[in-house]
């Protein structure tokens, strides 16, 4: 308080000149409207200014908040999305009936397959034979081990370890993961693998040559591995060709997913995933 005092002291005659500058121009403006009309401009002209530099500061601060809550609407949606679908093909469609066509658009819970968890990348890397990508959300938001990962165009990998606020999962950047896919157009299954070379580009292994396809064919999970919902979009056909010596068709994979520029995610769960792996230890036992 005493230095405030002494700085006030010190600086009388400037800080009392101002007073009185003030003071004479809120006199001017009062008594002549042309110049209160222009200060009145000028002053909404760079008021407006200041408050939408104001707001668009503070928007950009939110875009985390708003970011977030986006990510959930789009789980919660592609969720019911899934229940609709499950119920159509649950219902038989010769019958016609008003309750049958309610039954079709109305989601049933006791149908429901997978969930999912809006998750952001905190650490991706997209160079190397054997890539990972790690997440926001562990076992304390629900997230396990083998649960896919699908960014906003398409699939991304599946989630391999967790801790208790983080995931890792393996990229489908990654030599040693493959993923079970199918031709949109005709349903004839095949396995996307890479091949370590570019982030852009994956191949479709296992497609016979004597089945028609084309550049720019849709690629689609097959729902076969009970990881990813059937139908999720992986790529298209970048382009093709035949293996000499062999009945199967070489196919390059354009990724629908960009990995260099990967933010945000949803993490999905397959609810019976437990008893379908116990049937399929069993078979593979057989």
């Amino acid at each position: 308080m005493k230095y405030l005092l002494q700085f006030l002291l010190k600086n009388y005659t400037f800080f009392l000149f101002l007073i009185l500058e003030l003071f004479s121009v809120s006199l001017v403006i009062s008594k002549n409207k042309y110049q209160s009309a222009a200060f009145s401009s000028i002053a909404n002209t760079y008021g407006g200014k200041i408050f939408t530099s104001y707001s668009n500061v503070l928007s950009y601060f939110q875009l985390k908040k708003v970011n977030d809550r986006l990510w959930e609407e789009n789980a919660l949606l592609k969720q019911q999305l899934l229940k609709m679908h499950s119920v159509a093909d649950s219902t038989e469609f010769h019958s016609f009936s008003p309750s049958t066509i309610i039954n079709i658009f109305k989601p049933d819970s006791s149908k429901l397959l997978f969930d999912f968890i809006h998750a952001k990348v905190i650490s991706n890397s997209i160079h190397r034979q054997k890539n990972y990508i790690m997440f926001n959300k562990g076992r304390k938001h629900g997230v396990k081990e083998n649960m896919g990962i699908i960014g906003p165009n398409g699939i991304v990998g599946v989630i391999f370890e967790t801790s208790e606020y983080y995931s890792s999962g393996i990229s489908l950047l990654n030599i040693k993961f493959n993923v079970s896919a199918k031709l949109k157009n005709n349903n004839e299954i095949g396995t996307i693998i890479w091949d370590g070379k570019s982030a852009r580009f994956g191949k479709l292994d296992a497609i016979e040559n004597y089945v028609q396809i084309a550049v720019g064919d849709t690629i689609i999970t097959s729902g076969f591995s009970h990881i990813f919902p059937e139908g999720e979009n992986i790529g298209t056909i970048e382009e093709f060709s035949e293996i000499p010596g062999k009945s199967s068709w070489n196919i390059k994979v354009r990724f629908a997913t960009s990995f260099s520029t990967l933010d945000w995610v949803n993490i999905t769960r397959n609810i019976d995933y437990e008893q379908l792996k116990v049937l399929k230890a069993k078979e593979l036992k057989d």
